[in-house]
């Protein structure tokens, strides 16, 4: 009976492709071994061995290596001999997890199809095999029931919609390699590590003396810093997902930081960042308490985003919100605010971070809140919609972490305008904060009064609590209106805009000293709106926009000093790449190869602090 499974194997495996002679060699010696461990072992190193070495650094694509039909008929191999549970999945299980997170998603649909069928037979042998509690076999199951859901036979890149996903399906259309490369998510890569870390953690318990985990991270840690560029990238998710079960080892930190320096100044694999800016997402499980990575993470994560790489906005942002969060639950802020914590950090390193404020033209110095806010905001606007949940997510965030007094309560100030802003603009619930309350019944009552003798009395205002933190400060009301005004521009549907002007109409009114420093912003968007609006609220908003500009425009022909806030303003304040904040299409390619080339000096700054300290 073993010898006709082989059989049967090799006959799947010929068909699916030409078969090499070390694929040959290695299936002569499983067929030898009658398809027990030991067989399944020789398979399992052979396939983990072609995967590993896929070939040149110079080919993105796996399929196109040399040892692409190789590693074909050893995936079918090991699907065949995880029929009847000939791979000894307990002791190999770490190898075979392995070669799933670096050939999930590859080749034709017969070979996807077979690595979804060799995890989910695994998972399955594992159950039937495993002694384990009635818990752990409850956990098992339920893993083996999402491997076996369509939406998960997605993201190993198996279509559902037609039988020709089988791993029995041996036809031409099956076995033929699809037109384009076709790039696995990495996000997927990252959703079944996960997945697969489950299955290991309950068998580790199962069975201690087996060190899956160490075996796996190994493997993973092997593969990642080869020069590969097929299969580094999934290297590099698998490393930081399975790495984050370790504690304090700082050093596989700098490894990945040196690798990512050295990546953000040549630039030419985009994945690969994605890939490390992922693994460092992950890692931060492993940073002690009071590891200096901590504040110098927050760095490294606005440095790529401030390079405006729409590849690289997903996982940075994912970066920035997981410091954050860390930072906070270790207590980072406690009796210090966010800005004097991570200003602190910058300091060592100030020159590089400086350089690229300079190249943003965005300065962290002069306004920390609205730097941040503005090298966020292009995320609001980014192609993929979840993309835009994060961004919220991380203004949130920063906003709930900023806001709170020592009491634990929101306490609106000017350190807090350039988030609440944004906020105010794309989260409905966060409006509330600035509406005018009942505490408002004394300048209502004022108001009465002036009205009463005849005197002019200002309209009033919905959002007045958020006017009022900027009203003493014209640095922080000239950031306020032209960060409104940038959302403006990049505003994506009639009803963001509509909001947005009304809302710039009440900054007209509350603000007319530095309303004009968005003049230049908002002129051609008016324009618009009265040659082609028929909305009457809109277009009584506009209105009052225009009657403060016109008033400026009287008062500066008056008074020398009536010029002072219009767009070289923001240059005098080092804050001139405000209004370009809102968009990618902004940005020249070449732009972000300079930033990226100054975010990884700013990394080889990190890793030398005394060469940056000097």
């Amino acid at each position: 009976a073993s010898s006709s499974s082989s059989s049967s194997a090799a006959a799947s495996a010929a068909s699916a492709s030409s078969s090499s002679s070390s694929a040959v060699a290695a299936s002569a010696a499983a067929s030898k071994d009658g398809g027990t461990g030991a067989g399944g072992s020789k398979v399992a190193g052979a396939a983990s061995s072609s995967g590993g070495s896929s070939g040149s650094s110079s080919a993105p694509d796996l399929t196109k290596s040399p040892r692409w039909p190789e590693i074909e008929v050893l995936s079918r191999f090991l699907l065949m001999l995880s029929f009847n549970n000939r791979l000894n999945v307990t002791k190999h299980l770490a190898d075979i997890f392995h070669i799933v997170s670096l050939l999930m998603a590859t080749g034709p649909p017969l070979i996807r199809s077979s690595l979804h069928g060799l995890t989910v037979n695994v998972i399955q042998s594992l159950c039937t095999s495993l002694p384990v509690g009635e818990d752990a076999l409850r956990a098992l199951r339920v893993q083996l029931g999402e491997f076996s859901l369509p939406r998960t036979k997605l993201l190993f890149g198996v279509s559902t919609a037609n039988r020709d996903s089988s791993v029995f399906d041996v036809t031409p259309r099956n076995i033929k390699a699809p037109s384009a490369h076709e790039g696995v998510q990495l996000t997927s890569v990252e959703t079944v590590v996960d997945s697969l870390m489950d299955v290991v953690s309950v068998c580790e318990g199962a069975m201690p003396d087996i060190s899956m985990r160490s075996r796996w991270i190994s493997l993973a840690c092997r593969t990642a810093f080869q020069d590969n560029l097929a299969l580094q990238s999934r290297a590099f998710v698998a490393l930081g997902c399975t790495a984050a079960q370790l504690s304090g080892d700082e050093g596989l930190l700098t490894e990945i930081l040196t690798l990512l320096s050295e990546q953000l100044t040549a630039l030419r694999n985009l994945e690969l960042v994605q890939a490390v800016l992922i693994s460092l997402t992950r890692l931060h499980a492993i940073l002690p308490r009071d590891s200096p990575h901590g504040p110098l993470l927050f760095w490294v994560a606005i440095g790529v985003l401030q390079t405006s790489v729409k590849e690289l906005f997903p996982p940075a942002l994912r970066l920035l919100e997981v410091n954050l969060q860390h930072n906070h639950a270790n207590g980072a802020f406690s009796g210090r605010s966010v800005s004097a914590v991570y200003m602190e950090a910058r300091e060592p390193f100030s020159a590089s971070l400086d350089a690229l404020d300079r190249l943003c033209e965005l300065s962290f110095r002069t306004n920390f809140n609205f730097a941040f806010t503005a090298t966020i905001l292009k995320g609001l606007r980014h192609p993929q919609p979840m993309t835009k949940g994060i961004t919220v997510r991380v203004l949130r965030l920063m906003f709930d972490i900023a806001s709170k007094n020592a009491a634990g309560q929101v306490e609106l100030t000017t350190d807090v305008v350039g988030y609440l802003t944004a906020l105010v603009c794309v989260a409905e619930e966060t409006r509330q904060l600035v509406l005018s309350g009942d505490d408002d019944e004394e300048e209502v009552a004022a108001d009465d009064i002036l009205s009463a003798y005849g005197l002019e009395v200002k309209p009033a205002l919905t959002y007045s609590r958020l006017w009022s933190l900027a009203g003493d400060d014209n640095t922080v009301g000239a950031l306020l209106v032209t960060l409104l005004a940038t959302m403006l521009a990049n505003a994506e549907n009639d009803l963001e805009r509509k909001f947005m002007y009304e809302l710039l109409a009440e900054a007209a009114i509350a603000l007319p000293k530095v309303f004009p420093v968005a003049r230049d912003l908002v002129m051609p968007l008016i324009t618009q709106v009265v040659s082609q609006s028929q909305d009457p609220t809109l277009i009584e908003a506009v209105q009052g926009i225009v009657n403060t500009l016109v008033s400026d425009s009287s008062a500066s022909g008056q008074n020398a000093q009536g010029d002072e806030f219009n767009q070289a303003f923001l240059g005098r304040i080092a804050c001139a790449g405000l209004p370009d904040a809102g968009s990618f299409e902004r940005l020249k390619r070449m732009d972000g190869i300079v930033r990226s080339e100054e975010v990884g000096k700013l990394l080889i700054a990190m890793l030398s602090p005394n060469e940056a300290s000097a």
